[in-house]
């Protein structure tokens, strides 16, 4: 009777045992699911299930699919013999098939066979767990800064009390059995302030968290950077993009029959938007969508960007580098500063964005634009009749309108299977920049409005969010983006056939091989996006920023 209860007991406890409470508090990234089978129910449901496990070549074998929860994070682990930090990984999952933990332990043996090591039986906390060694190398090219992992040398599996376990750290499986026996964890992930505010601003209805504790990794960053030039570094990233304390995403599927996916995000300044982050508007009230949107747009979003921060941020990029200091007096630094204002002063803060395209899709038919708000039509026009054409833009006259005009794909050694020209204009208060025909387009809509006026409107997913007074908001067709994404690899993938045909000159066999395997990757990518085309109907978003941080809001309709 006692060990009946002690089994009840255990199983109960192992039940309410989530990642967070595993992770230690520095962890720098984590991802949970509520309940794998309910997340491949959906999938199936979506018609994505077997995309997926074909892209990523998983035989789907006669295993079923595990019931409950996983979890995973990797945190920084410390060498005291050594003295020097590493990067440490566990992964849970909650699965009592036995076929399921078969399949991953003869993986675990079979790693163990490769590279000829022998697993070796051990004990944590009165659980069998394997263990194998194993000598991990770095390539020392795959970073430009020289960084010490540490020595990552041992892999333990177990399957004990419902979970499947992995990972590189004694203490990880030491800590979980604790959790399971019923001791208290006084530090973990869950105890961190960061990840608590990021999940707050994310909300608690999710089925799938995902994050990036930036705090953690920059720490683990410079402890492992040996070189020092991380010191220099972080201050320069910092600011340009702002302190970032972390980042985190949670996503529900299938909320109710209209709605097949939503997803939250946020993302944490705790000490103020700073850098590029800072120059988003809060609390801005929606403007109407310009007349130039037309029919043809795929994609739409509408922000406030305070442009009159610009100047104030490039002077904080400038002074937090050294070197760029040191190379320019406060002359240099002034002239600059004046350059930069001559366009900034002429803006306000309402900005549009969209992607237009049209089937078939092709480098002609696929454009952008985006339409920032002009407070001085006539001196951004003087500052652009002066500037442009040192930059090798060529001026020409449309409707009155003068545009500025340039190649980008003209100076690529290889073409690119889209439109690069990028063009600049002024007009209908504001200023356009994209690819030349968008802006022609615009320009055209603005000096003949009656003419041009279309019926595109909101579509279905835009009332599912809010957007009367936020920081930005905008909405899609991801099946339309889906299938122009396809279009533009098939273009590449054409052009490339070049590429093997000059390679076949001289080594047949490897043009083949390169041949083959980029026309398997092309066929499970588009297999991918065919799916994600049948999966997604309209979708729409909203961004919202406050003192510290951001979070935002993304939902998919069901196409049917």
């Amino acid at each position: 009777m006692f060990a009946l209860t002690t089994l009840l007991t255990s199983s109960l406890l192992a039940a309410d045992v989530r990642i967070d409470q595993v992770l230690p508090e520095n962890t720098i990234a984590f991802a949970s699911i509520d309940d794998i089978s309910v997340l491949v129910s959906h999938l199936q449901t979506m018609e994505m299930y077997d995309a997926v496990f074909d892209m990523a070549s998983i035989d789907r074998g006669p295993w079923s699919i595990p019931k409950g929860q996983a979890g995973w994070g990797l945190y920084p682990v410390v060498d005291f013999e050594s003295g020097t930090v590493g990067v440490g990984m566990f992964a849970m999952l909650e699965s009592d098939d036995a076929a399921f933990a078969t399949m991953m332990k003869q993986g675990f043996e079979g790693y163990a066979e490769s590279n000829e090591t022998e697993i070796e039986l051990i004990d944590i906390s009165g659980r069998d767990v394997w263990s194998v060694q194993y000598d991990f190398e770095f390539p020392e090219d795959a970073l430009q800064l020289p960084m010490d992992f540490g020595e990552l040398s041992t892999l333990y599996f177990a399957h004990s009390d419902g979970f499947i376990l992995f990972g590189t750290e004694y203490d990880g499986f030491s800590k979980l059995f604790s959790l399971i026996d019923g001791d208290a964890s006084e530090s973990s992930l869950a105890t961190n302030d960061v990840y608590d505010a990021l999940m707050t601003r994310c909300g608690t209805e999710s089925e799938v968290q995902t994050g990036v504790l930036l705090t953690n990794f920059a720490d683990t960053f410079m402890q492992m950077d040996t070189s020092g030039m991380g010191m220099m570094i972080l201050p320069i990233v910092k600011s340009i993009f702002g302190d970032i304390d972390g980042l985190a995403q949670t996503m529900t599927l299938a909320p109710s029959e209209e709605v097949i996916l939503t997803c939250t995000y946020a993302v944490l300044m705790e000490e103020g938007r700073d850098g590029l982050m800072g120059l988003v508007g809060a609390e801005a009230p929606a403007v109407d969508i310009p007349l130039f949107v037309a029919d043809d747009t795929i994609m739409y979003s509408q922000n406030s960007i305070d442009f009159h921060r610009v100047v104030s941020l490039v002077k904080d990029v400038t002074a937090s580098n050294p070197m760029l200091a040191m190379q320019m007096n406060s002359q240099m630094i002034e002239q600059m500063e004046a350059g930069i204002s001559m366009y900034m002063s002429t803006l306000g803060s309402e900005t549009h964005f969209m992607i237009t395209g049209s089937e078939p899709y092709t480098g002609d038919s696929i454009g952008f634009m985006m339409a920032a708000e002009c407070v001085n039509e006539e001196a951004l026009s003087n500052v652009l009749g002066m500037t442009m054409p040192a930059m090798g833009a060529s001026p020409t006259d449309f409707l009155g309108n003068q545009i500025f005009s340039m190649d980008l794909g003209a100076s690529m050694m290889m073409p690119m299977p889209m439109d690069l020209s990028f063009s600049v204009a002024v007009g209908g208060g504001y200023v356009l920049v994209g690819s030349q025909f968008s802006v022609e387009n615009a320009l055209r809509a603005i000096a003949n409005p009656k003419e041009s006026r279309s019926d595109h409107g909101l579509n279905a997913a835009a009332s599912f969010v809010s957007h009367d007074i936020v920081s930005g908001w905008g909405y899609g067709d991801m099946a339309k983006v889906m299938q122009m994404q396809k279009a533009m690899s098939m273009s590449m993938d054409m052009m490339n056939d070049e590429m093997y045909a000059q390679i076949e000159e001289f080594d047949p066999e490897m043009a083949a091989e390169m041949r083959a395997e980029a026309e398997q990757g092309l066929a499970r990518q588009n297999a991918l996006l065919d799916a994600m085309s049948k999966m997604f109907g309209p979708m729409a978003w909203n961004i919202n920023a406050d003192d510290s941080g951001f979070t935002s809001s993304i939902i998919f309709m069901n196409p049917k």
